[in-house]
């Protein structure tokens, strides 16, 4: 996800790849978030993984996370490309 990240131009976003194999895993998750934007004000923070996939509500509804995105679009460039051209706007 790294490499299609920087392909598509992604410079002042971080991605959270996130877990829920145990609830403490997704607790983590969400400190992991916190923290990269506690870390990072200006990044665009971008979470997906399996407990984004399972609970994207409740990571969508952090203030922290400017985007969700699921398993199923974590690797496709055309997903990225979008996330590109919005934070290229965000920038401007």
């Amino acid at each position: 996800m790294e490499d299609l990240a920087i392909q598509g131009g992604l410079k002042n976003a971080i991605i959270v790849n996130t877990c829920a194999v145990t609830k403490e895993a997704e607790r983590q998750s969400h400190q992991a978030l916190r923290s990269a934007r506690a870390n990072n004000p200006d990044a665009y923070i971008i979470a997906t993984g399996c407990a984004v996939q399972l609970n994207p509500e409740s990571f969508a509804a952090m203030p922290e996370v400017n985007r969700v995105i699921g398993n199923d679009g974590k690797l496709k460039k055309k997903v990225l490309f979008k996330i590109f051209l919005i934070v290229c706007l965000l920038d401007h």
